[in-house]
């Protein structure tokens, strides 16, 4: 009898779980099911997903928006708390040069966000024309950090963008 319990207990316990949403593989074999967001307006969150081609796609009691390969799950936050030592703040940015000049992709180092057209940071390579590169970041005080081109006279033309980090 112990063996016959111990044996269900096994087979029970290696059943697979699955906890993330449908989701077909890229060609690389690769599945993404979801991303969570905290947000202090779920509608509006939901409405500018939805205004850039998300489909509205409530499920029991989640808030869904579903995009080609990935659903994003809202919760209601009133406060969103700052970052300690549990959060892990590193990011990678997937970046594809669309345009027809090289260009790079560069993250400042501190987080003073605004208007400056050049700063310490990371960067990917000059990427050509058509070309794709990676970018790891490690945020590591919460605050809003600028993105930009970092080819002269690029980010003063507009090539250029705040994240703010939680």
């Amino acid at each position: 009898m112990r063996s016959a319990i111990l044996v269900t207990l096994v087979l029970s316990v290696s059943q697979p779980a699955f906890a993330q949403l449908a989701s077909t593989s890229n060609a690389k074999g690769v599945a993404f099911g979801h991303l969570h967001f905290s947000t202090q307006d779920i509608a509006a969150f939901r409405n500018f997903w939805v205004a850039l081609g998300g489909t509205s796609t409530p499920n029991l009691d989640l808030d869904l928006v579903q995009l080609p390969g990935v659903y994003l799950v809202t919760f209601q936050r009133d406060q969103i708390a700052p970052m300690d030592e549990e959060t892990t703040p590193m990011v990678t940015f997937k970046v594809k040069n669309g345009g027809a000049l090289p260009h790079d992709f560069k993250v400042c180092s501190s987080p003073k966000g605004g208007s400056a057209n050049s700063c310490a940071g990371r960067s990917t390579p000059l990427l050509s024309p058509g070309q794709s590169a990676t970018l790891t970041v490690t945020f590591k005080t919460a605050g809003t950090y600028e993105y930009q081109c970092a080819v002269s006279g690029h980010a003063a033309a507009g090539m250029k963008g705040d994240i703010k980090v939680n």
